[in-house]
């Protein structure tokens, strides 16, 4: 019988759909917040949580003992959330909005997540949680709305939003690789990336990903 690799194969994008500072709660679902100032906290569990123990899928697992973030699709998945899309206001705007220098700070990190785990930046395999519903309806994740909308890019379509995300995390990985600065298994320090934004442009895809598994 095949063994699968246990090892971190996808990263899902949230937003917090609360405050501008990550609470407990934020913690206890996923790996890695960004609040509004782009401090990046860490979450109760480490990444490793979400690979399945002794064959056990992680819906078989006691509750804690892995970061439920993504329902339906947890396993062998790690969790980042930007904090803030509180709601809308009665004008249309968003309450706590995610900033551009915020989005900047999460692309950075998970470009870091994808260099020490090997993760590739695909449809696939980098996705949000918008599109990871989409493509898996009947898991408890259909329906969710992050990350459909960046207030910063308002022209942008929610079908466009996870391929600009990839772009720009594409972007940041590339100057990772010519540095050469990160170590295999290294988890990423918890402190605002200091490294210049990816000047070259990022072009944006209309699809959403395609179906990952869902576990």
């Amino acid at each position: 019988m095949m063994m699968m690799s246990q090892t971190l194969k996808r990263i899902c994008i949230h937003w917090t759909a609360g405050g501008v500072k990550a609470n407990e709660l934020d913690r206890s679902h996923y790996h890695f917040t960004v609040e509004q100032d782009g401090d990046i906290m860490a979450g109760n569990l480490p990444p490793e949580s979400n690979i399945p123990q002794n064959g056990v899928s992680l819906s078989g697992q006691p509750e804690g003992s892995y970061m439920a973030h993504c329902g339906g699709g947890n396993s062998f998945t790690i969790g980042i959330s930007l904090c803030g899309m509180t709601g809308k206001n009665p004008n249309n705007t968003w309450q706590n909005p995610l900033l551009r220098s915020q989005c900047e700070t999460a692309w950075q990190l998970i470009a870091q997540l994808c260099a020490i785990y090997g993760i590739p930046v695909t449809a696939e395999t980098v996705y949000t949680h918008y599109e990871f519903g989409l493509c898996n309806p009947s898991t408890p994740s259909a329906g969710k709305i992050d990350i459909s909308v960046l207030p910063f890019m308002p022209s942008l379509l929610p079908n466009q939003v996870g391929g600009y995300i990839r772009g720009r995390i594409s972007a940041y990985l590339v100057e990772i690789k010519k540095a050469g600065a990160v170590k295999p298994k290294t988890t990423p320090a918890v402190s605002k990336p200091t490294a210049t934004a990816p000047k070259a442009p990022v072009p944006v895809a209309n699809k959403p990903a395609s179906a990952p598994v869902p576990r």
